[in-house]
């Protein structure tokens, strides 16, 4: 619900604010939950691979082809290169310290 509130009523209906190459190519959506942003994100942009990652399985069964989701702890060293992606996309993310 807040995805949706976020983007219809605060950015009017944008996905972000950052500007973006049309030609992205991969695109980072960390604590992703549901997985709305980053299937939105890939139909608007069938040429960007689009990653989502959380803690707990719960996204959609039907995804576009660019987008795939993996369970992964933001809070622990990241399996990507550190110049892997054009875009990470991160919103309302609460974490608790690992201690």
């Amino acid at each position: 619900m807040l995805h949706r509130m976020w983007t219809d009523v605060i950015q009017e209906g944008q996905l972000h604010y950052a500007p973006l190459d049309p030609r992205i190519q991969e695109v980072l959506d960390v604590g992703t939950g549901t997985g709305c942003w980053a299937v939105e994100f890939a139909d608007r942009h069938p040429g960007a691979h689009v990653i989502g990652t959380d803690l707990f399985p719960g996204q959609p069964n039907y995804i576009p082809p660019n987008v795939e989701f993996q369970i992964d702890d933001v809070r622990m060293p990241w399996n990507f290169g550190p110049e892997r992606f054009d875009f990470i996309h991160i919103r309302f993310l609460a974490v608790r310290p690992l201690f």
